[in-house]
């Protein structure tokens, strides 16, 4: 059952039963069901409309206004705003996961090359040609993603993270806020880029720090020894000046 707004999904929801999860974008839903078939209802700009008619689907993923749906095959199907990524996705298949920014989605082969999707300036082109990346992360307009080297190659909006990567490696894991990316490296050291009001500036320069974590403008690392630095928007989270303690 949904309800609220009826142009943005609150009404035209399945009768049927059988569904597993329900994904979302800004007006719209999609259901997937056991057999791996696809409703989705609400707003036909953002996604309502279009969905694939055909079963086997395993996950979907969305942006602010499009669908992309992953396929056992590793095929993509995807639809709503063609500026969000409802057009453009790659036509061949193995594929094993899709990331999405705000606006545009990158889908990681299992050969770890990368094919992006949707606009332009917020990660739809500018994607690494070469193999061998891992996984991908994302802020609201860019991608970074971690090569099996620990190398990073980041793209999109220069504004939130698609500039300054760090071009070493040996880096375990990207975390991100709103717009700014920071990547741990093996050694506990930590490497931040972006927006500096997000945090894209101000990391410790130490080492030994085991895990990142994030609020939409601000990160916090603890370290093996159980302290935490912090950085960002002062207001978000970025500073432990006033944290309370039990």
């Amino acid at each position: 059952m949904a309800w609220g707004a009826s142009d943005k999904g609150g009404t035209g929801a399945p009768s049927d039963n059988g569904y597993t999860k329900i994904y979302s974008t800004v007006g719209a839903f999609a259901t997937l069901k056991a057999d791996g078939s696809i409703t989705a209802w609400g707003n036909s700009d953002w996604g309502g409309t279009g969905a694939p008619s055909d079963n086997g689907y395993t996950k979907i993923y969305s942006t602010v206004g499009a669908f992309a749906a992953l396929k056992a095959d590793g095929s993509i199907t995807a639809w709503g705003s063609s500026y969000n990524g409802g057009t453009g996705a790659p036509s061949d298949n193995g594929y094993t996961k899709i990331y999405s920014t705000g606006y545009a989605f990158a889908a990681l082969k299992a050969d770890g090359s990368i094919t992006a999707w949707g606009a332009s300036g917020s990660g739809g082109s500018g994607a690494p040609s070469d193999n061998g990346y891992t996984k991908i992360y994302s802020t609201e307009f860019a991608f970074a993603a971690l090569k099996a080297d620990g190398s990073i190659k980041a793209w999109g909006a220069s504004s939130s993270g698609d500039t300054d990567a760090p071009s070493d490696n040996g880096y375990t894991k990207i975390y991100s806020t709103g717009y700014a990316f920071a990547a741990l490296k093996a050694d506990g050291s930590i490497t931040a880029w972006g927006n500096s009001d997000w945090g894209g500036t101000g990391a410790p320069s130490g080492k030994g720090y085991t895990k990142i974590y994030s609020t939409g403008y601000a990160f916090a690392a603890l370290k093996a020894d159980g302290s935490i630095t912090a950085w960002g928007d002062s207001d978000s989270g970025g500073t432990t000046s006033n944290a309370t303690s039990d």
